[in-house]
């Protein structure tokens, strides 16, 4: 059975076959990547990111292909911050990542926290600030998820409630809408 190439790094290998990990924040950062060194840069340095787009792509489908699967969208999101530092100038990144893979979490209170805080984040925040709070609230996230598996889940309604007051005091120089 062939195994999927990588993105339209090269123009020969772009139909060969699908090129998705099917993680979209991975499927996102491999888009935007290959769209960014399909014009910039020229000659040795293209290649060379070619050939790093094409081994992050060959890492990132084993391991979509097995139990490493659960961690690829935080890696993904990281990814396209290092990318966004060290490539940003010459390419469109997109707004910074946010994590998805923990969406929705079934408890009203923490989904309308976290709609509120990103609604907040991408339309009031300056977008050289919102990376800190985007992994604020991944690893808020994070350690939500780890709660509602275990015996903590009481105390997870009143966590996200108690989030949810605190980012309203804390965000307020931004005029969020809450």
């Amino acid at each position: 059975m062939p195994t999927a190439v990588p993105p339209a790094v090269l123009p020969e290998i772009s139909t060969a076959a699908p090129s998705a990990i099917g993680v979209a924040p991975c499927d996102q950062y491999l888009e935007r990547y290959a769209r960014c060194i399909a014009r910039w840069p020229p000659g040795e340095t293209r290649v060379a990111l070619q050939d790093a787009l094409t081994a992050t792509w060959t890492a990132w489908h084993e391991a979509a292909a097995g139990p490493g699967r659960d961690g690829l969208p935080m890696t993904c999101a990281v990814a396209m911050d290092a990318a966004r530092i060290s490539l940003g100038q010459q390419c469109d990144w997109g707004p910074p990542p946010r994590s998805t893979a923990l969406d929705p979490f079934g408890v009203h209170a923490c989904d309308d926290y976290v709609a509120k805080m990103r609604r907040c984040i991408d339309t009031r925040v300056p977008e050289h600030e919102r990376a800190p709070l985007y992994d604020a609230l991944d690893e808020t996230m994070l350690a939500w998820q780890d709660a509602l598996a275990g015996p903590a889940r009481s105390f997870v309604v009143k966590a996200c409630r108690d989030a949810h007051r605190a980012a309203k005091r804390r965000m307020a120089p931004y005029r969020c809408k809450w």
